[in-house]
């Protein structure tokens, strides 16, 4: 599937925006506070499988969709 290939490529290749240091601790420090490497949530809703008539709808649909693939 092409979603699950482009996030396995973002996951092997994230790693080059940051030093040695900051993929060995697994956070940087920003502001003087750690915060998490980049990481990607994705996602995937179509109107084929629900109508949508309002922005705000898709907006929770494509919430709920990542939620559920991340288990978060």
């Amino acid at each position: 599937m092409i979603l699950s290939s482009f996030l396995a490529r973002f996951n092997a290749e994230v790693g080059t925006h940051y030093d040695f240091q900051a993929r060995q601790k697994g956070y940087i420090v920003y502001q003087g506070q750690q915060a998490p490497l980049m990481t990607m949530a994705t996602g995937i809703i179509s109107p084929e499988a629900q109508e949508f008539t309002d922005i705000r709808e898709i907006t929770e649909a494509a919430a709920e969709a990542r939620r559920r693939a991340t288990g978060h």
